[in-house]
């Protein structure tokens, strides 16, 4: 969690929030809601036209931490549960299983933070006891 400091100064220099946009933006695989894009894309177009606020600035801090891309989740590594969730793919919705086989023929050993949170859905939905005493509901906040 970003300090109240280094918020107040992301407010104050936009030009480097929108350089963090334009950084974010660029994620192919960042997965943004179109909310997001549309939030990331107004950040980059104002540019140095003005200060931001505090809740722009602790949402864009916000997205920042979700495109951080981890290889483990509290010491589980990514790749060994796409495999396991991957194993129970016919228990899933067909959007998870689409999601989940995808990940897996790619081989996908990391994901980014915000990915996480949907794999451990993934995972808890398949077999609720799978991963119970590893990894705790709120792991992606937490996770590396």
């Amino acid at each position: 969690m970003p300090t109240d400091k280094a918020i107040d100064a992301l407010c104050k220099d936009p030009a480097r929030a929108a350089r963090l946009a334009a950084f974010l933006i660029s994620l192919a695989d960042a997965d943004w809601t179109a909310w997001e894009l549309t939030f990331l894309a107004s950040l980059i177009e104002r540019g140095e036209a003005a200060s931001l606020s505090y809740r722009q600035v602790e949402k864009l801090l916000e997205l920042e931490d979700r495109s951080v891309l981890l290889s483990t989740v509290r010491g589980l590594r990514i790749s060994n549960l796409i495999r396991e969730c991957w194993a129970l793919r016919f228990a899933l919705e067909p959007d998870d299983e689409t999601w989940i086989d995808g990940l897996h023929r790619q081989g996908t050993t990391a994901l980014r933070r915000g990915a996480t949170a949907r794999l451990l859905a993934c995972l808890r939905q398949a077999d609720p006891d799978l991963i119970e005493g590893y990894v705790p509901l709120d792991a992606p906040a937490a996770a590396a």
